[in-house]
């Protein structure tokens, strides 16, 4: 009880047939308040599409009596929301779910592939997308490819005569003008 009550995760208790029959929770912004899930089946709280993804994790869960992990996004007062469910079995009839709210990791790790594929000052793709552009093109034997080399004559002394700043938005318009 003691670990139970330390955890900052949402937990829930099902029967196999996805009802919920008890939770625990610290975060005051539960889906839908205790009253409208607590007797209630998946189906019945959740959206179709989640509620049918997270049965699917209690039907492998018996059968292949393993942890079952369920990553969802849910709307939640105007924003949406991650979140990753864990499914357990406690016993033939009961199912532990803990539920983590990973928002800002999914945010964060979102944001490092757009920053892992796109020049951070002008937004374009970068190197790196262009070579996986290759190899995709190549291995699904891509008839024509097109590439257009550029240069933005005058940049230097713009940067030189009028600063970096200045030269910065030189490159974001012609950035814009490419797209």
């Amino acid at each position: 009880q003691a670990i139970i009550n330390a955890l900052p995760d949402q937990l829930f208790v099902l029967d196999r047939s996805g009802r919920f029959l008890d939770y625990r929770s610290h975060d005051k912004e539960l889906y839908a308040p205790p009253s409208q899930f607590i007797g209630r089946t998946l189906a019945e709280v959740l959206p179709v599409e989640i509620a049918a993804q997270a049965m699917q994790c209690i039907a492998r869960l018996h059968s292949e009596a393993d942890l079952q992990c369920l990553q969802y996004e849910l709307p939640m007062n105007g924003d949406v929301n991650c979140y990753e469910a864990r499914f357990v079995a406690c016993s033939q009839e009961k199912i532990m779910v803990v539920v983590r709210n990973v928002t800002e990791q999914v945010v964060l790790q979102r944001q490092l592939e757009y920053l892992s594929l796109h020049d951070a000052l002008t937004g374009i793709y970068n190197r790196t997308f262009f070579e996986a552009e290759l190899q995709r093109a190549d291995s699904q034997r891509v008839g024509c490819v097109g590439l257009l080399l550029c240069d933005v004559d005058g940049l230097k002394i713009v940067n030189d005569s009028l600063g970096h700043d200045a030269g910065d938005r030189m490159l974001r318009c012609v950035a814009a003008l490419l797209r």
